[in-house]
C-alpha cells in the first residue's frame, strides 16, 4: 500500500519597497524527484498568482521590481538546491539560480520571461544607471576564497521594453565595487586585480583596474574619464618612492619585509598602465632604472625590467 504523503504549507512574507509580496510552498521530503514540478503562489496587494517551481529547490529570496518606471510589476525569485543548505561546499547559504516573472493579469498567473544558472552568489540589487533607461540586476557572487579578489565577481543583467533579459557582462573575479564618485551622480562599478611578479601572498599589490558605467545602455571601461584617480595614486606612490630614496641616500636602511621601491615602481606602472600611458612608463623606468639596478635586489629588479619590455610589446 503505497505510503500517504504529507503536504504542509509554509507562509513567507517579504515587503520589497512600497508591495506586499507573499508566496506559499508546498514542501516534500526528502525523496523528492528533483524533476517534479509544483505550483507556488505569490500574493502581490491583494491578488494571488500561480508558477510552477522544480519540486527540488527552495526560494531564497523573492523581489518585486521595475526595471521601466512605468511598467508592470516583475517578479524575481532566487532559488537554490535544498540539499545545497547542508552541503560542506555551501559555506555562504547563497542561491545559484535565478527566475524572472512577469504578470499574466487575465489568467492571474506569473509567466516565466528569463531563468539562468547563477553559481556562488550571495547578493542581488536592481540600480538604474542611466535615466531614461532600464534598471540593471546587479548579482553578486562570492566563491568563499582567501583572496577576495580572485572569489568575488559579479553579473549584470539588462532588461528591455520588449520583456527580454540578457547577461550584459560576467565577472569571474575582480571584487567589484558600485559606487558614486564625489562630485558625479552616475553610478560606477569599479573592478581590481593583483599583481603577484615576486611577492607571495599575502603581499601582493591589490589595484584599481578598470572603471566601468553605462552609456546610452551600454556597459563601457571610462578610465580615461576619471583620469585623475588613476594619477592622483600614482602621485601618491611617487612621494613614497622619493621618501625612500631619501632615506637610502641618508644611509639608512629599509624594511625589506616593505619591498622599498619595487613595491612603488609597480604601483605606478600599474596606474599608468590603466590610462594606456605606455610612453610615461617607458620614460619612468628609464630615469630611474640605473639607480634601482644598484638597490633593488635582483629578482626585483628583473621583474619590473620584464614588466616593461611586456608593455613595449603590447604597445606597438
Amino acid at each position: 500500500m503505497a505510503k500517504l504523503i504529507l503536504f504542509f504549507i509554509s507562509l513567507f512574507v517579504l515587503s520589497i519597497s512600497s508591495f506586499n509580496c507573499r508566496y506559499k510552498t508546498k514542501e516534500t521530503d526528502n525523496n523528492q524527484d528533483i524533476n517534479k514540478t509544483i505550483t507556488k503562489q505569490v500574493t502581490i496587494g491583494n491578488k494571488n498568482y500561480t508558477f510552477a517551481f522544480p519540486d527540488s529547490r527552495e526560494i531564497f529570496k523573492i523581489d518585486t521590481v521595475r526595471f521601466f518606471e512605468n511598467e508592470n510589476l516583475k517578479i524575481v525569485s532566487l532559488s537554490r538546491f535544498r540539499d545545497s543548505i547542508t552541503s560542506a561546499t555551501e559555506i555562504n547559504h547563497g542561491f545559484d539560480f535565478i527566475d524572472v516573472f512577469m504578470i499574466d493579469t487575465l489568467k492571474s498567473e506569473l509567466q516565466r520571461i528569463f531563468a539562468d544558472t547563477v553559481y556562488n552568489s550571495v547578493e542581488c540589487s536592481y540600480l538604474e544607471f542611466e535615466k531614461g533607461f532600464p534598471k540593471k540586476i546587479l548579482i553578486y557572487t562570492d566563491a568563499e576564497g582567501i583572496d577576495t579578489v580572485a572569489s568575488k565577481g559579479m553579473l549584470i543583467y539588462n532588461s528591455s521594453f520588449q520583456n527580454n533579459i540578457n547577461l550584459v557582462k560576467y565577472f569571474d573575479s575582480g571584487k567589484p565595487v558600485v559606487l558614486k564618485l564625489k562630485g558625479n551622480e552616475q553610478y560606477v562599478i569599479m573592478t581590481y586585480d593583483n599583481y603577484w611578479g615576486i611577492f607571495t601572498f599575502p603581499d601582493q599589490i591589490t589595484y584599481l583596474k578598470d572603471i566601468y558605467t553605462f552609456e546610452k545602455d551600454s556597459l563601457l571601461i571610462v578610465n580615461d574619464q576619471y583620469k585623475y584617480i588613476f594619477e592622483n595614486q600614482s602621485a601618491d606612490l611617487r612621494k613614497k618612492f622619493d621618501k625612500y630614496k631619501y632615506e637610502i641616500n641618508s644611509g639608512r636602511k629599509l624594511q625589506e619585509k616593505q619591498y622599498p621601491l619595487y613595491k612603488e615602481m609597480v604601483g605606478i606602472f600599474l596606474n599608468m598602465l590603466s590610462i594606456n600611458e605606455i610612453d610615461n612608463i617607458n620614460d619612468f623606468w628609464n630615469s630611474e632604472k640605473e639607480y634601482l639596478v644598484k638597490h633593488l635586489r635582483e629578482d626585483q629588479f628583473l621583474d619590473l625590467n620584464n614588466f616593461v619590455k611586456r608593455i613595449e610589446i603590447i604597445g606597438k
